[in-house]
This record gives C-alpha cells, sequence and structure tokens, in this order.
C-alpha cells in the first residue's frame, strides 16, 4: 500500500467472488459473471483516515486469474501499480476493471503461439480514475534469431497448456525515477526453455524481445548463459515506448541452492538503481 499527502491508504492485493468488506459488502462487482470461481482477482481500494473504502476497483478474468505484485507513488498526483496475466487457452483473456472492459485485442502477442505472461501497467489518479494502461510481455529467440513459438499437438488445436518452466514475469518489482523513466525488476526463467516442446532450429534462447500494446519496443541479445533463476532488470522510457536497456545479474549456483524467488526494485533521487532479490 502507500499513503497520499492526508493520509489516505491506497492498497493493492487480491480477492475473489466471496470478499466482502466488514462482512457487508462484496467487493467484486455485479458485473462479475465468468470469474466468480476463479482466484486471484486484484483489488485496487481506496480507504480512508477512518477506515472506510473511499473507491474500490476489481480486475479479474474468465481464465486463471491474475496476481497483483507492486504499487508506487508518481508524484502528488497519480499511482501506478503492476501485475500480471495467466490464461492456458486462447479463448479468454478477457479483463473487466470494474466496468472497464479489456479485450484480447490489446494485448502483446497471440497467446496460441508464444507462452508468456502478460504484465499489466496501470496508472490512477487517486480519485480511482486510470489515467494509462500498457500491457507487457516478452518472447524469446534463438541463436539464428528466430522466434521461439509452441508447437501445439493435435490434442491441443484450440487451446495451449502452459509449457512448464517459463513463466516470464515472476514476483515483478518496478520504480520510476525523476524522468518518468521506469525500471522493471523480474525473476527470469529464461534457462528453462523446455528443448521439445518448441518449433525452432535451435532450442537454446539467445534473444528476447519486448512488446508493449502489440509494439515491439527492444530487442535484447543474451551475453553468456542466464542461470535457472536469475535477477533481471529492464529500463524503459515513460509509458513503456522504448526498451532502454536490460541486464542479468547471473550467479553460477548449483540447482539445489537456494534461488531468488522475489525482487524489489527502487531508484534513489541521483538515479542509482537498486535490484534487491531474495
Amino acid at each position: 500500500g502507500i499513503t497520499d499527502s492526508l493520509g489516505n491508504l491506497y492498497i493493492l492485493g487480491n480477492c475473489d467472488a466471496s470478499s466482502v468488506w466488514d462482512g457487508a459488502e462484496y467487493v467484486l462487482p455485479s458485473i462479475n459473471k465468468t470469474a466468480k470461481d476463479l482466484p486471484n482477482n486484484v483489488l485496487i481500494a481506496k480507504i480512508s483516515t477512518e477506515g472506510e473504502m473511499v473507491w474500490k476497483k476489481v480486475i479479474f478474468s474468465n481464465q486463471n486469474g491474475s496476481n497483483p505484485f507492486d504499487i508506487k507513488k508518481l508524484g502528488d498526483t497519480a499511482f501506478a501499480c503492476i501485475m500480471n496475466f495467466y490464461g492456458n487457452t486462447d479463448l479468454g483473456y478477457i479483463y473487466f476493471l470494474d466496468t472497464f472492459l479489456v479485450t484480447p485485442n490489446n494485448y502483446p502477442i497471440d497467446v496460441r503461439y508464444f507462452q508468456s505472461a502478460y504484465l499489466a501497467y496501470l496508472v490512477f489518479d487517486f480519485d480511482g480514475n486510470v489515467k494509462e494502461q500498457h500491457f507487457l510481455t516478452i518472447t524469446f529467440t534463438d541463436a539464428d534469431g528466430n522466434d521461439i513459438v509452441y508447437r501445439p499437438s493435435p490434442s491441443h488445436a484450440d487451446t495451449t497448456p502452459w509449457l512448464k518452466g517459463i513463466e516470464t514475469f515472476r514476483c515483478p518489482s518496478f520504480d520510476v525515477d525523476n524522468e518518468g523513466n521506469i525500471y522493471l525488476g523480474r525473476i527470469a526463467y529464461d534457462a528453462c526453455s523446455g528443448a521439445g516442446h518448441l518449433l525452432t532450429t535451435n532450442d537454446s534462447i539467445r534473444g528476447i524481445k519486448f512488446w508493449v500494446d502489440r509494439r515491439m519496443v527492444g530487442e535484447y541479445q543474451i551475453e553468456g548463459q542466464p542461470g535457472l533463476w536469475v535477477p533481471q532488470v529492464i529500463k524503459f522510457s515513460p509509458h513503456l515506448d522504448t526498451l532502454l536497456g536490460c541486464r542479468y545479474v547471473v550467479q553460477k549456483m548449483n540447482r539445489d541452492i537456494y534461488v531468488p524467488r522475489s525482487t524489489y526494485t527502487k531508484v534513489d533521487m541521483y538515479g542509482n538503481v537498486y535490484l534487491i532479490p531474495s
């Protein structure tokens, strides 16, 4: 959560269809018809200094739900938050933000061919109005520069099961510097490419493409070989228009040793970037 100058609290968290506020008010809006039995809906709410809910925004899907991750204040007029969405078919991917509808046309890539979670970057004013929204995902290329795509079996012609091991946005975090540049931290699963599940001339992941709102905003060529779970920090221009930088924090370790599972990203007033995996 974050607070404004008056002490009001803005929270980012989970809820499901049975969630209530103080035993009375249902959190999910009446428009919820398809997600009532699914967990991991996202709640964004403003709580007054007296503990009353001033407004709420609920994001849910008709697929496998979503996870909230980070919320940051942007000056004295707005705040941003990030969350990711999961799903395992190409039949859904319709999310509601209360009465605000996001259709599959807003998403960066066709889920039938690329195994990737979506990351949503949303900006609100303190009255709960959506000021900005972007949808980010990544795809991979092999050593020859070919896109690594999923090869569905005949039994999965209309659905795309998860390719276990690739979670493109695991436990992300972010911060924004004084110039509005966005720094995103994540735990990368890029070494888990699952040979035999990919239609490519070379199963080794050697490049990453970053997509925002159906537009490729940058590409990064991997130097060396990342480990199984490694922290990565990514820098974007304001509004996620352009990829400005990408770096792994690589360490060589035995697979049985504890590996990072979350990140904390912070940019100080001088522009120094802190990426803290835990």
